[in-house]
Formats: C-alpha cells, structure tokens, sequence
C-alpha cells in the first residue's frame, strides 16, 4: 500500500497546513467584522439602540457577518478537522 495506513506519516504536515488555514481564515473573518463595523460606525452614521430607531438596522449587516461568515467558517474549519 502506498504511503501506509491514514493515521501515519504525513499527519503532522497535514495538522501544520490546518493550523495555517485556520489562522487564515481566523484573520480573514476577523478584518471582516473589523471593516464591517467601521463602515456602519464611521460611514453610515453611527449605532444607537431606543434612542435613534433609523440607526438600529446599523447593527444588522455587522451581526450577519459575525454570523454567517466569522462563525460559520470557524464551524465548517472544526466539521473539516474531524
């Protein structure tokens, strides 16, 4: 059999490539909160919460990227690890 059982060898450069991915990605979601938060706080006006109704959607587009691209991603990078 070519390069042995799954569990032997090349584990420890497959674990470092992970470990490199995960950080990427763990960067890449990161900057994208970061940037999504400026854009609603400096450029659009701000947040507010009772006080400013037309300013609570604000905090939607941010919440949606820490959802669906911050989250989701560390979910699927743990769903690949197993």
């Amino acid at each position: 059999m070519e390069g042995g059982p799954r569990g032997s060898g090349g584990e420890e450069g497959s674990m470092c490539k992970f470990t490199v991915l995960v950080l990427l990605v763990q960067a890449l979601g990161l900057s994208a909160v970061i940037l999504v938060s400026v854009w609603m706080g400096h450029y659009l006006g701000g947040f507010a919460w009772t006080e400013d109704p037309a300013r609570q959607f604000n905090y939607h587009p941010v919440f949606m990227v820490i959802g669906m691209i911050f989250l989701y991603a560390d979910g699927e990078c743990i769903l690949f690890k197993q």
